[in-house]
């Protein structure tokens, strides 16, 4: 609760003092850009394998991430229209996994540090942003920013990539928007099925258009599926 507050806190005097300022680190540091347009800050870049552990790790701790006999990583979520309140799966460790889980410790196979974290459900990000006071873009919010991508299919490569390589790029400077991996987003598909919405191209696919309207279950582990938070601009 404590570190909540304090996150909590921390964004609404760390925001109340950038309004006019375009980019900050904040003290997970993961470095956020102002996109006017829509009021808020983006996170530059999509979250990294290594920033996802420190935030297992640091929920496993406190016991708010568990881990079964079946190399499952679990979270609670509330619920909603379609999904139950409880225990949902976030990841699920295998040989071939970017993250393991040792010695009461998650951690990164060599150096995939970098790397988005990928195959995750839309559970965990929504776990991940709720965590750190952070949310989900909405469906205008990323298409807004999808407008502003300087996509370029002739830099695509056919493998996920760091974060921090650029393929596309906002005027703001958000980075691979429609590039390495498509991202979850928070609302549903629409409102009959029970799909969280996708977007963006990833290294393994390049949709026409580029933002085309995707969508999967929220339990699913897909290998090219990130996500990247924001944090309002409070008035």
């Amino acid at each position: 609760m404590y570190k909540k507050i304090h996150i909590y806190l921390f964004i609404i005097l760390f925001t109340m003092n950038c309004k006019k300022e375009k980019t900050f680190f904040d003290e997970n540091g993961i470095e956020f850009i102002k996109f006017s347009k829509n009021n808020i800050f983006v996170s530059k870049y999509e979250i990294s394998n290594q920033t996802f552990i420190n935030f297992v790790n640091d929920g496993y701790k406190k016991n708010i991430i568990t881990i079964d006999s079946l190399n499952r990583v679990l979270g609670s979520y509330d619920g909603d229209r379609y999904y139950n309140e409880g225990l949902k799966i976030l990841y699920k460790i295998n040989t071939e996994s970017d993250i393991q889980f040792e010695d009461s410790s998650f951690y990164c196979l060599n150096d995939r540090n970098l790397l988005p974290v990928r195959k995750i459900s839309w559970f965990a990000s929504h776990l991940f942003c709720s965590y750190y006071e952070y949310r989900l873009p909405k469906e205008n919010e990323w298409l807004n920013l999808s407008l502003e991508s300087s996509y370029n299919d002739q830099l695509f490569e056919n493998k996920v990539t760091e974060v921090n390589k650029i393929f596309d790029l906002t005027t703001d400077g958000i980075v691979n928007i429609n590039s390495n991996v498509s991202e979850w987003i928070e609302p549903f598909f629409d409102n009959q099925w029970p799909y969280k919405q996708i977007r963006g191209v990833s290294y393994k696919n390049i949709f026409d258009p580029l933002n085309k309207k995707l969508g999967n279950y929220a339990p699913q582990l897909l290998e090219d599926v990130g996500f990247r938070p924001i944090i309002d601009i409070k008035k």
